[in-house]
C-alpha cells in the first residue's frame, strides 16, 4: 500500500485484516499504559478481533517495520451515520450518508519521529477515497493537545464537544463537507473553554486551527462560521 524509510528501516503500511487483531492488540497494550486515562477507547483482545473480522465493515491500516506492527489506524464502515452532535453531523444524517468512524490511533514510541500517523492517515484517506466513501468522524479528549494538532494540521475540522464513558472529547470531521460548505469570519477562542466552543459548535461554527499557548496564554482555536450549518442546527 505504501512504502517508506524511518527509525534506519523500511516501514511497510498495509491494510489491517482479521489475521492482524493480536498485532493490534499487542500494539495496544504497549501505548495504553503511557497516555492518559480517555485518550484511547478501552479495547481488550476480542474488541480488536470484532474491528478486523469483516472487511466489509472495516477500513484499517497499518505500519509495520519487519513482522511488528508499530503503528494503526482504524476505523469501522456505518452504512447511515446515526452518531455524533452538531450540525455536520446532521447533515450527514439528513443525507443518510456512510460515515467512517474511527477507533484509534496508536503509534509505538519508538516510531513516533517517523510521522507515520500522518502517513496512515493519507493511507486511509486514499483507500476510502478508492471505495468511495466521503465522511470520517471520531473523538480526540479535549486535553490531548497531539492529537489534536495532528487532525487540524490534516484540514480536519472539529465540530461538537460530546463526552463518551471516559472523558469530554471533540469531535472531528473530514471529507467532502470541507469542500461543499463555504466558511466565513473567523475568531479565536481558548481551547479549554468548551462550554463557549460546545455553543459555537452548535451554531454553524466549526474549529479549523490551533495555536499552542505560551506562559499564561492559553491554547487558542481558530473558529471559522458556516451559514449552511447554522440553518442544519438540531
Amino acid at each position: 500500500m505504501d512504502d517508506m524509510s524511518a527509525t534506519g528501516g523500511r516501514i511497510r503500511i498495509t491494510l489491517l485484516g482479521a489475521g492482524d487483531a493480536p498485532a493490534a492488540h499487542a500494539l495496544y497494550l504497549k501505548v495504553v499504559a503511557t497516555v492518559p486515562r480517555g485518550f484511547l477507547t478501552e479495547r481488550d483482545a476480542d474488541g480488536f478481533d470484532a474491528l478486523l473480522a469483516n472487511p466489509g465493515r472495516s477500513l484499517s491500516v497499518g505500519a509495520w517495520s519487519g513482522d511488528r506492527l508499530v503503528g494503526y489506524n482504524l476505523h469501522t464502515i456505518e452504512p447511515d451515520c446515526d452518531r455524533g452532535e452538531g450540525p455536520v453531523m446532521n447533515v450527514l444524517r439528513q443525507r443518510g450518508e456512510s460515515l467512517l468512524v474511527n477507533h484509534g490511533t496508536v503509534i509505538d514510541p519508538g516510531f513516533r519521529m517517523a510521522r507515520l500517523a500522518d502517513r496512515l492517515i493519507a493511507a486511509r484517506q486514499a483507500e476510502a477515497r478508492r471505495r468511495g466513501l466521503a465522511h470520517a468522524s471520531g473523538l480526540i479528549a479535549v486535553d490531548n493537545v497531539r492529537s489534536l494538532r495532528l487532525v487540524l494540521s490534516s484540514g480536519f475540522w472539529l465540530v461538537a464537544v460530546e463526552r463518551d464513558a471516559y472523558c469530554l472529547n471533540f469531535r472531528y470531521y473530514t471529507g467532502s463537507l470541507l469542500r461543499e460548505l463555504p466558511l466565513k469570519e473567523a475568531r479565536e477562542e481558548a481551547a479549554a473553554d468548551t462550554d463557549g466552543l460546545a455553543s459555537l459548535f452548535d451554531r454553524g461554527w466549526v474549529a479549523t486551527m490551533i495555536e499552542r499557548g505560551r506562559g499564561e496564554r492559553p491554547d487558542l482555536l481558530t473558529l471559522r462560521s458556516c451559514e449552511k450549518l447554522a440553518r442544519a442546527r438540531g
